[in-house]
């Protein structure tokens, strides 16, 4: 005879995966700013709409450039006066 059919488990039926239709869904959750799907959609596409002008180019130095420059240039000036206070003079840093 066998064994006998277990019913199934708590949750789990015999349906096919998905017994709902998939558009239920549909206009339901959460729902963003206008202004916010603006910023989105022109970030998504900033490929289409940047121009390599004087300004974007001075900014992109600055950024690439100066700024990780600048925080070297700090760092290294911290770590001269704690060697210095510590009695390790004479180490380089680049």
């Amino acid at each position: 005879m066998g064994a006998p059919a277990h019913p199934p488990a708590r949750g789990v039926s015999e349906l096919p995966f998905a017994p709902h239709d998939p558009n239920d869904f549909r206009g339901r959750g959460a729902h963003s700013p206008p202004n916010i799907e603006k910023w989105v959609a022109y970030r998504e596409n900033y490929h289409r709409y940047f121009k390599l002008t004087p300004g974007a180019a001075f900014r992109a130095v600055i950024l690439i450039g100066v700024v990780p420059f600048g925080i070297y240039t700090l760092v290294k000036r911290d770590m001269r006066v704690t060697d210095k206070l510590e009695g390790r003079e004479g180490y380089k840093y680049l």
